[in-house]
Parts: C-alpha cells; sequence; structure tokens
C-alpha cells in the first residue's frame, strides 16, 4: 500500500506561475499577470574579459541569497516577496564585457505567500570540479522551493550530472543550468552536482520556505 501524502496542515499548493530570460543586459523584464503575494527569485550572472568580476548589484526591493565570485564571474541570486505593482524593468549587474545572463523565476501560492523562509544555500565557486552539494531538510516544511544553479566561465551551459531526486525542470543559457523542485508534500534531501567545464565552476543550491 502506498503511504498517504504528508502536507502541512492548511497548506495551499505551490506551483511556478513565470520562467523567462535575457542576455547581455542589464535588465529583465517583470512578465504580465503578476499579483501580490508571488514569490520572485532571480539569478544573475555576469563575466568579464579578465578580471575583475562584475560589480554586485541587488536588485531594489529583493534580498540577496548568495552572492559570489571568482576571477573575471560573479553569479548572484535572490529573491523578492512582490507587492502586485512591479511593472518594467528590474535592473540588476551590469552588462559584462563577456556574457551577461539574468533569469527570473515567479513562484506562485494558493492564495498569496505572506512570508519567506531562506533555508541555508551552499553556494561555491571552484576553479576545478565543485563538490556535490547535498541540501538537508533542517526542520524546513511544506510548501518549498529547492533550487538550484550550476555554471561554468567558458560554456557551454552546465548541466546537473547529478540530481537526486529528479528536478522538476532545468533551464540553460550560455553558461548556467537553472533547476527547481517544488514540494507540497513529502519534502526530500536534495544532492546536486555538475561538471568541470572550465577553470572556474560555480554550483548553488539550498530550499525556500513559503508561509501563507
Amino acid at each position: 500500500m502506498m503511504p498517504f501524502p504528508t502536507f502541512t496542515p492548511g497548506a495551499k499548493i505551490l506551483e511556478l506561475f513565470s520562467n523567462t530570460a535575457t542576455a547581455n543586459s542589464a535588465t529583465i523584464a517583470w512578465p504580465g499577470g503578476i499579483r501580490a503575494g508571488d514569490l520572485a527569485v532571480l539569478v544573475d550572472e555576469g563575466e568579464n574579459t579578465g578580471a575583475p568580476a562584475p560589480t554586485s548589484v541587488i536588485p531594489s526591493g529583493f534580498t540577496s541569497i548568495a552572492d559570489n565570485t571568482l576571477l573575471s564571474v560573479r553569479t548572484i541570486l535572490s529573491y523578492k516577496l512582490l507587492v502586485g505593482t512591479e511593472s518594467g524593468n528590474i535592473t540588476g549587474m551590469a552588462v559584462a564585457s563577456s556574457e551577461s545572463n539574468k533569469r527570473l523565476l515567479i513562484f506562485r501560492l494558493q492564495g498569496a505567500i505572506s512570508s519567506v523562509v531562506v533555508g541555508t544555500f551552499a553556494n561555491v565557486f571552484d576553479a576545478n570540479n565543485p563538490a556535490a552539494q547535498t541540501t538537508t531538510l533542517v526542520g524546513l516544511v511544506c510548501p518549498l522551493v529547492y533550487i538550484a544553479v550550476g555554471g561554468n566561465r567558458t560554456g557551454p551551459a552546465s548541466t546537473f550530472t547529478t540530481e537526486t531526486p529528479a528536478l522538476d525542470n532545468k533551464y540553460s543559457d550560455t553558461a548556467n543550468v537553472v533547476g527547481y523542485k517544488i514540494y507540497n508534500s513529502n519534502p526530500q534531501n536534495h544532492t546536486v552536482d555538475i561538471a568541470d567545464l572550465s577553470t572556474n565552476n560555480w554550483l548553488f543550491s539550498g530550499y525556500i520556505r513559503v508561509v501563507d
């Protein structure tokens, strides 16, 4: 007999509402249809031709989750709980001389998200092969979204060589792969890894809990 799923009492369903990306731009547009209580997660990566890395910029209203750099590359992961009036563009890191990539994920809870709890995020830059990252729940309860970001300096885009359990979706650009897994019940610990594709590889991963 299959076990009954374990839901947090009173929990509502979390889902992905929107996935957009832009390249070689300091901005990325807010998608249409957003509303108060949505959760925006932004990945912002840039590489200059030679050091130093681009200057860190956290967009207005966003909170940094991870901001790391090695040599000529910087990658920032941040989030914002939306008020519903956002429009136009989000301004992040300036266009870097080699490449710039931004990806915006919008998550929506039935009803609205009132607050978020960000778990501990691993964020590693490595000149060689980053070690696999295993992230544990440490008391976090559903609804949850697990986020993983992998990338490398020279391309092609990194891929996850390990994703246990499997992610719901993955999206790639010229350097990065961004994946997520939503848990509305039965949350699990996660392990991700990427291959060594350049002299500069990065791997970020962790959980965000949403509260209605």
